[in-house]
C-alpha cells in the first residue's frame, strides 16, 4: 500500500509518496477455553518499506525512514487499517459473487 506523507526534513515543505507494510496485531485473550488466564494481544505495527517519490528530490536513510514510521505511525496505521478493510470487503464481495453465480448455474 502507498500513501502521501510531509517530507520530514527541517523546513522542506514537500511531499513523500512512500510504501507501507505493516501487520494489524491481534485481540487480547482474557481467559482461554479452559478457564485458565489468557494472554496479551500483539499491537499493530507499521513501517516504511521505501520511498516511491519524493516532491522535493530528498533521499532517506533507513534510520529515517524508521523515525518517519514512528513520527507518522497514527496516519500511516491509519491508511493501513483502510486498506486491509477494503481488501476484506473485496475478498467478501468476490467469495458472494462466486457463490451467487454457483448458484445461478452460471459457473
Amino acid at each position: 500500500m502507498s500513501c502521501w506523507v510531509g517530507c520530514p526534513r527541517e523546513g522542506c515543505d514537500g511531499d513523500l509518496r512512500i510504501r507501507v507494510g505493516g501487520t494489524p496485531g491481534t485481540p487480547n485473550v482474557w481467559y482461554l477455553p479452559n478457564g485458565d488466564p489468557g494472554y496479551p494481544g500483539d499491537p499493530p505495527e507499521v513501517w516504511v518499506e521505501e520511498v516511491l517519490e519524493a516532491s522535493c528530490g530528498h533521499e532517506f536513510s533507513d534510520a529515517e525512514l524508521e523515525a518517519l514510521a514512528d513520527d507518522e505511525w497514527e496516519i500511516l496505521a491509519e491508511h493501513l487499517a483502510d486498506a486491509l478493510e477494503a481488501a476484506e470487503d473485496r475478498y467478501w464481495e468476490d467469495r458472494f459473487e462466486a457463490w451467487r453465480d454457483q448458484q445461478r448455474g452460471i459457473v
